[in-house]
């Protein structure tokens, strides 16, 4: 037989399934679902469905739990809040933050942590990735799929 602490381990690992879909289906509505051709109405509805449907999984396992994998931060947390700080802008509303009260209470608590600050600062200071969507974008609206040449 396990001790406790193995089956919290074994408890939260079952619920942080969730989470790496979670990032595929908001990386997938913020980076596809623009680009897709027209009509596009069936694949924003779709991501923007499975989006909400994710965010509510992970938010029902922290009205459970502190943190995700119990009662210790982990680096699923760290994860967590990083897709997390997206919600409002993913579920097109600053309000969004209300349906998901228990993502907004980690995402506030791993917001004020001094590594978080770091990662804002580094996200101002290397804007690499902003590049990177902009061909995207520039080459989507052009009908040319050739971003990387």
């Amino acid at each position: 037989m396990c001790g406790a602490a193995e089956a919290d381990l074994a408890g939260a690992l079952a619920h942080q399934a969730p989470f790496p879909n979670a990032a595929r289906v908001v990386g997938k509505l913020l980076q596809a679902a623009p680009a897709a051709p027209e009509p596009k109405e069936y694949a924003l509805n779709r991501y923007d469905f499975e989006a909400e449907r994710h965010y509510k999984i992970l938010d029902a396992r922290l009205g459970t739990e502190r943190y995700m994998v119990g009662s210790s931060y982990t680096i699923v947390d760290m994860a967590v809040w990083g897709w997390a700080r997206l919600i409002p802008h993913v579920m097109g509303s600053p309000d969004a933050w209300s349906r998901f009260p228990n993502v907004k209470r980690l995402h506030d608590e791993v917001n004020a942590r001094p590594a978080a600050a770091g990662v804002k600062r580094l996200r101002n200071q290397y804007k690499f990735k902003t590049e990177i969507w902009m061909r995207r974008r520039a080459a989507s609206c052009s009908r040319s799929w050739r971003v990387w040449g």
